[in-house]
């Protein structure tokens, strides 16, 4: 016959060690997801420019436009044209930079009103 197994035993694995290391790494990551949020709320410093609105230029291109999601049709809407400014960047040595706005912004801003807009991807540093 087979012999009879000795009982178990249960060793108590939840020590005040334990809940101490698990709260802190708890805590930790936690911080570094909070810090990582704040990081990204920020405007970025080196890439923002600020300017006068020299002129406002609007160029009619009246298309249909369609955006696709996969293999389905996610929109399909009409655009008047091309909405954009051109601003003078004076700490750029008053170089003038041509800034695609959407329609809401055409209408709001005038010539001589302040503008800040990021650098063009092909200039960010």
């Amino acid at each position: 016959m087979n012999p009879v197994p000795p009982p178990r035993v249960v060793i108590k694995s939840n020590t005040t060690r334990d809940a101490v290391i698990t709260i802190a790494a708890v805590t930790a990551l936690v911080a570094l997801l909070v810090i990582g949020v704040m990081q990204l709320r920020e405007k970025p410093q080196g890439n923002s420019l600020r300017g006068k609105i020299v002129e406002k230029v609007f160029t009619p291109m009246k298309e249909e436009i369609v955006e696709f999601n996969g293999k389905r049709m996610k929109s399909n809407r009409e655009s008047d044209g091309e909405y954009m400014f051109k601003v003078r960047v004076d700490s750029e040595g008053g170089r003038v930079f041509e800034v695609p706005v959407s329609k809401l912004v055409y209408v709001a801003k005038n010539q001589g009103d302040s503008m800040t807009f990021i650098r063009p991807k092909s200039e960010q540093k």
